[in-house]
C-alpha cells in the first residue's frame, strides 16, 4: 500500500472517528449492496423548523457533511496519469496538480407526475413521517489545477460527478443513481450499476460508489466492470480503439485491491468543511470560500506566484472561465495572458457546475 493510500485510510477512518464520537456517524449498509446503496444517518437530514441551517436550503450543516462523506467516491487516476499530485504515489507535483475537492447538497424536487408518494413539498415541509420520498443531489466537484491532455491540455481542469440519494424517514438514504461528466458529455448510471460495480471489487464489505478519471484530462466514469481496465462501456469511446484503460493494477478490482485510489478531501476535521452551499436562493457558506460584495471565490497557491482566485459566483467578465489557481492575469477573453505548462487556454467555469434548483424557503 503507498504511503498515499495509506495516509487516506487514515484520514477517513479518523474522520469516521471524530464523527462518532461527536454524534455525526453514518453506517454504510452491505446487505443492500445487491440493489443499490445505503447509509443512515444518527440523526434526520432536515430537523423541525429547519434548524441547524446556515445555507439556506433546510438541511442541518452538519447531516449534510455526514452524508457527503458517507456516499464520497473513491476516486482511481489512470494508471498513466502524468498531471496528478495526489494519486497512488507520493507525486513530487503535488503542488501543481493536487486536485481541490468541494461539494453541494441540495434538495431535489421531483414532480408526482413522474411517480406516486414522491413529495413536491419544499423541504421546509419535509418531515420523517409523511411516508414520501424526499430526494437530494451531492454534487462533488473535483478540481485538477492542470489539464496535460495530449490533444486539448489547458489550465485548470473543472471536473464534477452528481449522485442522487432519496430517503422517507430522512436518516436512511438509498443511492439512486449517479450522473458522470467527461468532455463535455454526460452519462447517468443508476444505484444498481453503481452498486454492482462495487460489490464486484468489495463482495465482503461494498460500501461507496466509484470515480475513475482518464489519462491526464480527468474525465469521470464509474468502471465498466471489476474485471476490466476501461472505465465503462460505449461511453469512453471516444478513446483509442474505443476503450479508455482507466486502472493500474491491471483491473478495476486489481487497482482496489492494490489501493491504487484515494477519498475525496472533504473532512472539516482536516482540510476545513469544502460545503460550498451555493447562489441564491441559498446562501454560500463561508467555511468553504472566501465572500465578498456577494461573491464567492477559492484561494489557492499551486505553485505560480499564488495565491490566486477563482470564482464561484456567475462571473461573466475576465474571470469567469476556470483556470486552476495557475493564472493571475486574464486577458479579455478570460483565458491566461501567460504560459504555464505549455498552455494559456482555461476551461469551464465553476458557476456552470453549481447545483442551482430554484425554491423558495
Amino acid at each position: 500500500m503507498s504511503a498515499f493510500a495509506r495516509s487516506s485510510h487514515h484520514r477517513r477512518s479518523l474522520a469516521l472517528a471524530l464523527l462518532v464520537g461527536s454524534g455525526l456517524y453514518w453506517f454504510p449498509s452491505p446487505a443492500a449492496a445487491a440493489s443499490t446503496l445505503v447509509y443512515t444517518l444518527s440523526s434526520e437530514l432536515k430537523k423541525s423548523n429547519c434548524a441547524n441551517d446556515d445555507d439556506n436550503d433546510c438541511l442541518d450543516n452538519y447531516k449534510e457533511y455526514s452524508l457527503a462523506w458517507a456516499v464520497s467516491p473513491r476516486y482511481y487516476y489512470d494508471e498513466d496519469e502524468d498531471c496528478a499530485g495526489a494519486s497512488y504515489t507520493d507525486n513530487p507535483n503535488q503542488l501543481h496538480y493536487g486536485r481541490k475537492d468541494f461539494y453541494q447538497v441540495r434538495p431535489y424536487l421531483e414532480s408526482t407526475s413522474t411517480y406516486p408518494y414522491i413529495t413536491t413539498a419544499n423541504p421546509v415541509a419535509w418531515t420523517a413521517t409523511d411516508g414520501k420520498w424526499k430526494y437530494v443531489h451531492i454534487t462533488y466537484f473535483l478540481l485538477h489545477p492542470h489539464d496535460c491532455g495530449g490533444w486539448d491540455g489547458h489550465q485548470g481542469d473543472s471536473e464534477h460527478v452528481v449522485y442522487t440519494v432519496k430517503s422517507k424517514d430522512l436518516k436512511k438514504w438509498y443511492l439512486t443513481g449517479g450522473k458522470y461528466y467527461h468532455h463535455g458529455q454526460s452519462h447517468y448510471f443508476d444505484g444498481a450499476y453503481l452498486a454492482a460495480r462495487e460489490t464486484e471489487i468489495n463482495p465482503s464489505a461494498p460500501s461507496y460508489p466509484n470515480v475513475a478519471g482518464d489519462e491526464d484530462a480527468h474525465g469521470s466514469w464509474p468502471g465498466k466492470s471489476g474485471d476490466s481496465e476501461a472505465c465503462a462501456g460505449d461511453e469512453d469511446d471516444f478513446c483509442y480503439m474505443g476503450t479508455c484503460d482507466c486502472f493500474r493494477g491491471g483491473s478495476f478490482k486489481g487497482a482496489f485491491d492494490s489501493s491504487y485510489w484515494g477519498w475525496l478531501t472533504l473532512s472539516q476535521n482536516t482540510y476545513g468543511d469544502r460545503n460550498i452551499g451555493g447562489p441564491s436562493p441559498e446562501r454560500w457558506r463561508p467555511t468553504a470560500v472566501t465572500i465578498s460584495n456577494g461573491k464567492a471565490y477559492s484561494r489557492f497557491d499551486v505553485g505560480h506566484g499564488g495565491p490566486f482566485w477563482e470564482s464561484w459566483s456567475d462571473t461573466s467578465g475576465v474571470y469567469g472561465l476556470f483556470c486552476g489557481w495557475e493564472c493571475g492575469a486574464r486577458a479579455s477573453d478570460g483565458h491566461c495572458v501567460l504560459t504555464v505548462h505549455d498552455e494559456q487556454e482555461c476551461s469551464g467555469s465553476l458557476n456552470s457546475k453549481l447545483d442551482k434548483t430554484s425554491y423558495k424557503k
